[in-house]
């Protein structure tokens, strides 16, 4: 492979060599420094007998005036010229301040000094857009079309003019009168060379040698390949191939010398021109066709049908508009030309890496006529000023190309060689077989008299040992269950003992508390703040259950807007209390809200606290930061979110290993003897469940940093509940449904502590009962608190869609111990107007019963 590719390397630099002479020809630069200042150039001193000299420069420029040899003999009659650089169209260039069109007319001149009595020269247009008339020496030599000052004056013309002159003496005047009403761009488009009569028509004669070549080759090879596409039509490369190079060898005839108006000087211009647009239009697509033919993988078929659908309506403007609006077509088309031809490359580049077959020498060879095309692009926007290069890239490409197609062909042939090797071996052990199996059977007829006998030995052995392994199976089985269920006790006594550990300690607060309060008197000034610290304690058993059923059974957080600020510092507070870890605190004083579950993102920082604590026995530092964030990591979901809160724990402590790193979210993975594995595993649920994010980063012996990502809120949070006054309830009948006798008694004594009136329920079916009853007797309730389960009962869910069935202005709201309960996150969904989680406190049944009430006032 290796070897082909050096060959391969080594013969298209050989095939470039050989072309740069070929893309010189007419092209020559001249003489050095021979270049016209201020409509005068010099070429005493250029070798204009050995070789074309181009006339470029700054030649003298008349706007909207054609003018003859005579006009410029008469005094006053002409103004002072600008000057415009040749080659190059006249279109968008400065004159007084403004752009110069497209369409219109001038005239050019240039004086020339030659060495005294230089004889017979030759001057060569190469590209007059899109007629011109030639004077030199103050004699008409040659016209290209007819010039005109109007569209219906001008007759427009596409050919190379060469013509043939001896001057009187070394310095004469070329004028050069050139008109454009039809197309885009007037003006000169490339160089004018002068020289020797031999010379000019030597180089003249070599360039069409070489554009007919060209287009010979093209066209033979066109045929060719369409004439393999007959006879193998499945092999649609061929047929697009072929297209492809008849394409291209038309072409060839509108480039460089413009070998048809050589040959057919009478050639309708229109049609060339349409000619010309369409077979540019319908060669990128071709070409486009051929790679998805060769890569469909790699290329796809829309692009393909949108840039077929572009060729078809840009082929139907030239086809059938004026000319000038058809060349009008092509500043577009070359952008989607462009984009295809970077399209093409993209692909084929995919396939190279995909180490598709011959794709790296495609890729190479498309290269080269994408930077040809580049160029001829970029220079019919005058953006370079080059010569034309796209036929030396469509002869590069062609010489390349059948080179790939008959390797690709050469090893399909290999391939079938290879094939029928393979086959032929095979047939030979298929052979070798037959004989064997002969021997085989004439083996066999010996056993044919005991062979039932053989059968049932060995089955019996076959049975026995088929027992044997169901046995071993299920023994395994067994112990795999055993050890198991082993492991799930041994796990859940760990999680037991801890979750044991923790609410004894919160019911040492709660009893502590309350037995100090019954010792003192009503009046002691501790007797309030000792009942407080109960009921501080109690709130956080409360979320200590809620935390413990999110984890249990995944339930949806029960979200309110939220100051993180005081969740963070209160739970790291509380986290810490007796530790001899030091925490620094780094939270933005405009940190931003955000709507989460408090009680679950508490138990989220609790656990990372907790973790680093228990990372730094011998003591250390936590650092807490708490930022806002507004670019959105890439784990995050959600294209619409782009705000968040970011939050950072940070230890000092010794890190965390490579290998355990991609595990610690995982449930029951502990690297501590005592931990119970579910810390962080919770930490993860939750954040996941606020659509957040929670990622970690450690080195060993560099500590270790949580950080968290919260979509943030733009409302404002209200004060928490400890620190604002609780809000007044106007409520007049609420119908409790519970069927706990304790719920009841205290929730009672709460509504008439608020001074409402209440009644209860100890099912659904009682309190559907109770409500249409009220209703009947005008004194129907105005709020419902319904427990969502009774246990032998109607629940809350099906008794509130009845309730609503028979009155849909009913306001209930949903109480329930458990608080993962999907009716819990998503209320209204299920008819309640409000929720309430057990345990709640006076200060939550109040704020409840306000927030329904301020509802139905507004």
């Amino acid at each position: 492979m290796n070897r082909i590719m050096t060959s391969t390397r080594i013969a298209v630099l050989l095939l470039l060599i050989a072309l740069v002479p070929r893309c010189g020809g007419d092209r020559n630069p001249g003489a050095p420094g021979a270049r016209a200042v201020s409509g005068f150039i010099d070429l005493t001193g250029a070798g204009f007998r050995s070789t074309p000299v181009r006339l470029n420069g700054q030649w003298e420029f008349y706007w909207l005036k054609l003018l003859s040899p005579e006009d410029f003999k008469k005094p006053g009659l002409i103004s002072a010229p600008s000057y415009l650089d040749i080659p190059r169209t006249w279109s968008g260039y400065l004159l007084n301040g403004a752009p110069l069109p497209g369409a219109g007319h001038g005239t050019l001149r240039l004086r020339v000094r030659f060495p005294e009595k230089p004889g017979t020269l030759g001057i060569k247009l190469n590209e007059v857009l899109l007629a011109g008339k030639l004077w030199v020496d103050g004699k008409l030599i040659g016209e290209i079309g007819r010039v005109g000052t109007t569209a219906g004056d001008m007759v427009s013309q596409r050919r190379v003019g060469v013509y043939y002159f001896t001057p009187d003496r070394g310095e004469f005047d070329i004028i050069l009168q050139v008109s454009n009403y039809h197309y885009l761009k007037g003006g000169v488009k490339s160089p004018v060379e002068i020289g020797a009569a031999e010379v000019i028509q030597g180089a003249r004669d070599r360039n069409m040698a070489f554009n007919l070549f060209l287009f010979g080759s093209l066209f033979i090879m066109a045929l060719y390949h369409l004439g393999l596409f007959i006879y193998r039509r499945g092999d649609l490369t061929l047929l697009y191939f072929g297209v492809f190079c008849l394409f291209f060898s038309m072409r060839s005839l509108h480039t460089g010398e413009i070998a048809l108006t050589a040959f057919f000087p009478g050639f309708p211009w229109q049609l060339m021109l349409r000619w010309e647009i369409i077979l540019v239009y319908f060669s990128g697509l071709v070409a486009l066709l051929f790679y998805r033919s060769m890569y469909p993988r790699e290329i796809a078929a829309a692009p393909v049908r949108a840039f077929l659908w572009l060729c078809v309506i840009f082929s139907g403007v030239v086809a059938i508009a004026d000319p000038r609006l058809s060349s009008h077509t092509l500043a577009p088309y070359f952008f989607f030309l462009v984009l295809a031809i970077s399209y093409i490359i993209y692909g084929l580049v995919r396939a190279a890496l995909r180490r598709r077959e011959n794709a790296a020498l495609f890729l190479f060879a498309f290269t080269f006529i994408a930077l040809t095309a580049f160029n001829d692009i970029l220079r019919s926007v005058d953006l370079l000023r080059t010569v034309q290069m796209i036929h030396f890239g469509y002869f590069f490409f062609i010489i390349f190309l059948p080179f790939i197609i008959s390797r690709r062909f050469s090893g399909s042939l290999n391939t079938v060689e290879k094939q029928s090797r393979k086959l032929a071996d095979a047939v030979d052990a298929y052979v070798r077989e037959i004989v064997v199996r002969e021997k085989a059977e004439e083996s066999l007829k010996l056993y044919r008299e005991n062979l039932e006998e053989l059968v049932r030995s060995r089955t019996s052995e076959l049975r026995q040992a088929n027992l044997d392994l169901e046995n071993e199976i299920r023994e395994r089985k067994r112990a795999e269950e055993e050890l198991l269920k082993a492991g799930k006790l041994e796990s859940l006594g760990v999680f037991a003992g801890g979750i044991a550990h923790d609410f004894n300690n919160i019911l040492t607060a709660i009893i502590g508390n309350i037995s100090m309060a019954a010792k003192m008197k009503p009046g002691n000034e501790n007797y309030l703040a000792t009942l407080m610290e109960a009921e501080k304690a109690s709130l956080r058993a409360r979320e200590l259950t809620g935390q413990l059923l999110t984890f249990a059974r995944g339930g949806a957080p029960i979200k309110k807007l939220t100051s993180l600020k005081s969740i963070i510092t209160d739970t790291a507070a509380f986290a810490l209390s007796g530790s001899t870890v030091v925490v620094n605190h780094e939270i933005d004083e405009n940190l931003w809200n955000a709507e989460v579950d408090p009680g679950q993102i508490s138990q989220v920082i609790h656990n990372l606290v907790i973790n680093a604590v228990q990372a730094m026995p011998g003591g250390g530092a936590i650092t807490l930061k708490a930022a806002n964030h507004v670019s959105a990591p890439s784990p995050l979901s959600g294209p619409d979110q782009k705000s968040y809160v970011l939050i950072t724990v940070s230890d000092t402590g010794p890190g965390i290993d490579v290998e355990h790193l991609g595990k610690i979210f995982a449930p029951y993975f502990t690297t501590k003897p005592e931990g119970t594995g579910l810390g962080l595993a919770i930490a993860y649920s939750v954040i996941k469940k606020h659509g957040g994010h929670i990622e970690v980063r450690s080195n060993p012996g560099s500590g270790t940093t949580f950080v968290i990502y919260l979509p943030a809120s733009a409302r404002t949070a209200h004060r928490p509940d400890t620190e604002r006054k609780s809000p007044a309830v106007s409520a007049g009948r609420v119908l409790v449904m519970d069927d706990d006798e304790r719920v009841l008694h205290i929730t009672r004594m709460m509504l008439e502590h608020m001074g409402v009136e209440s009644a209860e329920a100890r099912n659904g079916d009682q309190a559907i009962t109770m409500y249409r009853e009220a209703m009947e007797a005008g004194a129907p309730f105005d709020i419902l608190i319904m427990d969502l389960t009774i246990a032998g009962g109607m629940g809350g869910k099906e008794a509130v869609a009845k309730i609503l069935a028979i009155d849909p202005g009913a306001k209930a709201i949903v109480s329930s111990g458990y608080s993962n309960d999907p009716i819990m996150a998503d209320y209204r969904d299920f008819g309640f107007i409000d929720v309430l989680a057990k345990p709640f406190t006076y200060d939550d049944l109040r704020a409840a019963l306000s927030r329904v009430m301020e509802r139905v006032r507004t």
